[in-house]
């Protein structure tokens, strides 16, 4: 099912922009139980989440910049 909405992104996008949204994997693993399965979100967690988004928005505003 995600390599379909993957696939479907993809097509008629901005691949580079695109491309960055799979370092938030990590992010909507820790995201997606947290709101179904009520499961805690620690701050170690959360801080490894700022982190990957500090990464991903820099590279999809230079990439918009260039489009």
């Amino acid at each position: 099912m995600g390599y379909l909405f993957w696939a479907i992104a993809l097509q008629g996008r901005v691949i580079g922009i695109i491309s960055n949204f799979a370092y938030a994997t990590p992010v909507i693993s820790l995201i997606l139980p947290a709101i179904f399965l009520k499961e805690s979100i620690e701050i170690n967690m959360f801080i490894g989440m700022l982190m990957i988004f500090c990464g991903i928005f820099p590279q999809i505003y230079r990439n918009l910049r260039e489009n």
